[in-house]
């Protein structure tokens, strides 16, 4: 386990699993179709799905459809479960979201060879559709546009990148930028538009705007997948506020790796500018594995060599990367050899958070997945699921493994003395308790929480109720105030843990209950035991969650 200290040391969270897989879509496809879902994430932890849906399962028919879920994996309404992105006469495919800090949020997908786009925003009264659908690419209409991708910064500014079929040969990527009003900030502008065939385009905007952030000219960056030298490689190109390219474009690739055919890039940025692209790499006939590599705002790379997600024998494709705010990188891919989705964390200097995490629907082959993390660390990753070829999208949530930030175990003591009361001690203090106070009554394992700082984590400190010796509280720093200041006979006797908040979401409530037969006196208890306390023991007065720490 040196990936738990590793993370320790440089303030890495861990992600794991919050919940289990769970099916976004009303309906069921049951057609010879995919979803495709795309995912994003605000601030506050509502995030919004996307995916493709035929009609009726007709598969002449595709439509554009989302859910937008809160924190907690509950579908907010619109007033209906799904919101209608796009559901004209004719298909719309391959739908692409951005969401920014504030919830609004942007879904480009193509329909009849033109690329559109809807806006949206997250209120406290549901999902409103905000102006009309926007008719994004308008160079040569007549030709084919496909395949686009959203990007959105801290200001609602979008931009969209997409394939253009310049001749049946000859694919280029465009892109255009977008005020959140969406009024075009620029027309469309070639992105990368040599004689070869340049395709499988991915964005990213700087999250805060760029107006907001004047030590850097960049607001995105591009990469796409170019047919160089008879091999397809990955290249990206970097861009200002009004679509101005940032100098030449780059190879991603090391020199060691341009022989293999590199495919299938997606791209992460950070608030300074700094990015990652992940991709597919060609190791040998019938095995791809998954790469990435790190670059500075300046497009220098990071990593002399791609660091390697998964080389397993056989196919592993598709990946999709995005950045966690203590700078961690999340990847998720499809796995052929195991028909699933996978996921893997990286800390921000490239090195394994320990090994790839599996998401299955139970039953399912799982592919074509789409993972986003939020500024509060949560992370949400997105797949197709299904079998016989009809798939419909899963959603899973990832919250910090508790268990690495919350490794310090606190044991349970009734006072004898004064039955009803509890002190809650960690090991050192429990072995003198044990040793010297017979009174006290070991109950067993309560719960584990961290005995130093880190972010996200709130103090609780603790009293002992001097008209009860022998009793106790824990009080974070706020309640802690008004005890001090009100409550003289509660002494405080110093810092007791760290642990998460109430309503964080990161690990176990906790609920605080006050013994009435002995008031002042305290219960610290997880759910189970306190449905038990709630039926069977009046006496016990629940006052609600005092904290969430690990079981």
């Amino acid at each position: 386990m040196i990936y738990t200290d590793l993370a320790r040391e440089i303030n890495m969270v861990l992600f794991a699993p919050f919940n289990s897989p769970f099916k976004v879509n009303d309906n069921t496809i049951t057609a010879n179709a995919f979803s495709r879902p795309d995912i994003g994430i605000d601030s506050n932890g509502n995030f919004v799905v996307v995916w493709q849906e035929p009609f009726n399962n007709d598969i002449n028919d595709f439509d554009i459809r989302g859910t937008v879920f809160d924190p907690s994996g509950a579908e907010i309404p619109f007033p209906e479960s799904e919101i209608f992105i796009s559901s004209d006469v004719g298909s719309e495919f391959n739908p692409s979201i951005a969401v920014a800090p504030d919830g609004f949020f942007v879904v480009a997908y193509s329909r009849n060879d033109d690329i559109f786009a809807r806006r949206f925003n997250i209120t406290s009264d549901g999902i409103n559709q905000v102006g009309n659908e926007i008719l994004v690419a308008t160079f040569e209409q007549n030709k084919l546009q496909s395949f686009p991708q959203v990007a959105i910064d801290s200001e609602g500014d979008f931009s969209v990148v997409w394939t253009h079929q310049f001749e049946a040969d000859d694919s280029d990527i465009r892109g255009r930028l977008f005020n959140a009003d969406g009024s075009p900030i620029t027309d469309d502008i070639p992105i990368s538009s040599s004689f070869s065939n340049e395709s499988e385009s991915a964005i990213a905007s700087v999250p805060i705007a760029n107006n907001n952030n004047p030590n850097t000219d960049l607001v995105g960056v591009v990469s796409y997948t170019v047919d160089f030298n008879g091999n397809d490689t990955i290249f990206f190109r970097r861009f200002g506020n009004d679509g101005n390219q940032l100098g030449a474009e780059i190879n991603a690739v090391s020199e060691a790796n341009r022989d293999k055919n590199q495919t299938q890039s997606s791209i992460a940025i950070d608030s300074q500018g700094d990015f990652v692209i992940a991709w597919t790499h060609e190791f040998g006939e019938n095995d791809t594995d998954i790469h990435f590599r790190r670059f500075n705002s300046d497009g220098t790379a990071l990593d002399s060599m791609e660091i390697i997600v998964d080389s397993s024998l056989g196919n592993q494709n598709n990946p999709d990367v995005d950045l966690a705010p203590d700078g961690s990188i999340l990847i998720s891919y499809t796995d052929e050899s195991s028909n699933s989705v996978k996921y893997r964390q990286f800390n921000s200097n490239g090195e394994p958070l320990g090994d790839s995490a599996t998401f299955d629907v139970e039953g399912n082959q799982e592919t074509n997945s789409a993972i986003a993390v939020g500024t509060n660390n949560k992370a949400v990753v997105v797949a197709d699921a299904g079998n016989n070829n009809s798939f419909n999208p899963y959603g899973q949530i990832l919250t910090p493994d508790a268990s690495n930030t919350l490794n310090i175990p606190l044991n349970r003591f009734q006072n004898t003395s004064q039955p009803g009361t509890y002190l809650f001690a960690g090991e050192q203090e429990s072995q003198n308790i044990r040793q010297n106070f017979p009174n006290f009554v070991e109950e067993g394992f309560a719960f584990s929480v961290a005995e130093n700082p880190q972010d996200n984590l709130i103090r609780f400190n603790r009293f002992q109720n001097s008209d009860r010796p022998g009793t106790y509280l824990f009080a974070g720093e706020q309640e802690s105030q008004n005890i001090r200041q009100n409550f003289p006979n509660f002494i405080e006797e110093g810092v007791a843990f760290y642990a998460f908040g109430a309503g964080s979401n990161q690990a176990t409530p906790f609920y605080r209950f006050q013994n009435t037969d002995v008031p002042g006196t305290y219960l610290f208890v997880g759910d189970s035991e306190r449905q038990s306390i709630l039926q069977n023991f009046p006496n016990f007065v629940e006052e609600g969650i005092a904290f969430e720490a690990a079981t």
